[in-house]
């Protein structure tokens, strides 16, 4: 179990896993529930604006403009769960 911080793509539950990106060395908190959006690249346009208003970049590999559009925040490339 992590410390108790919270879910950074602004839900309000506590953060249970971390993710590190393999470029940057950035980590990111969420918790079960965002991590399976985070991962399947599916996002929410509020997420997506969650994490960079938690000192996220777009240059890191699961934000990139690839798979979300910078200004809009909308997934361009999400998978199915």
């Amino acid at each position: 179990m992590m410390d108790k911080k919270k879910c950074e793509c602004g839900c309000k539950n506590y953060a249970q896993v971390m993710h590190k990106d393999l470029y940057t060395n950035i980590k990111t908190f969420l918790c079960k529930n965002c991590e399976i959006s985070y991962v399947l690249t599916a996002l929410s346009k509020e997420q997506f604006f969650a994490l960079l208003k938690n000192g996220h970049k777009t240059n890191e590999f699961m934000l990139h403009s690839d798979f979300y559009d910078d200004k809009t925040g909308e997934a361009l490339q999400p998978k199915d769960y």
